[in-house]
């Protein structure tokens, strides 16, 4: 017991030692980076949410619903609000890269429905949409590759461009939801050919942002 009583006076003492004398630099570790994956990161607009210089808008609330297109203050293809949930669901997984890439991708083809939904099948809108599926089941199966098939299935409902919870946050106006029925019904009647699922259907080189 005296020995415990010895080991907790000398604790105290060195804790209410000089203020003056006791400012401890907290070392919180940095995400290191490979020279290739950086140099790729550096590259980057400043707006694109893998950029190192990037910045976060700030949420437009109501004042993005009025107009059909909404607010992109950044001017980077993607409404604001679209732009803080994809950034605020993935900023701490451990793939937020891929996620922020392949998820910019679809939500900047948004503004190419919300235009001309009537057109979906003539200029050819429905190739752009299907791009970034096969984009993102290519990085799917890469990443699952050599796993069970629950690892693929995980994969696929964690980046999951078709949720419904991503629809109703892209199409989360009356009149926005009106032009996305507007093009769905725009392509009825056609046929459409499966791709390929390969890298080239990716705006950005996932390989690297994946390392």
């Amino acid at each position: 017991m005296k020995k415990i009583s010895i080991l907790l006076v000398g604790f105290l003492l060195i804790g209410c030692g000089d203020t003056n004398n006791t400012n401890i630099e907290m070392n919180i570790p940095q995400e290191i980076n490979s020279p290739e994956v950086q140099e790729y990161l550096d590259s980057l607009p400043d707006n694109d949410m893998n950029s190192p210089e990037y910045e976060l808008p700030a949420d437009p609330g109501e004042q993005g619903k009025e107009e059909l297109l909404g607010i992109d203050s950044n001017d980077n293809g993607i409404r604001d609000d679209v732009e803080i949930y994809i950034y605020n669901k993935y900023k701490n997984d451990e793939n937020k890269r891929v996620a922020y890439s392949i998820f910019s991708q679809d939500a900047k083809s948004v503004s190419k429905i919300l235009k001309n939904p009537e057109r979906g099948y003539e200029d050819e809108i429905y190739k752009i949409f299907s791009r970034n599926l096969q984009c993102n089941e290519y990085w799917i199966r890469k990443k699952s590759k050599n796993t069970d098939i629950d690892h693929y299935f995980e994969l696929g409902n964690t980046y999951n461009l078709t949720s419904s919870k991503f629809k109703d946050i892209i199409y989360d106006t009356r009149e926005r939801q009106k032009a996305y029925f507007t093009y769905q019904a725009s392509l009825g009647g056609h046929s459409f050919s499966l791709g390929k699922n390969t890298i080239d259907d990716c705006d950005q080189n996932i390989t690297i942002l994946d390392k």
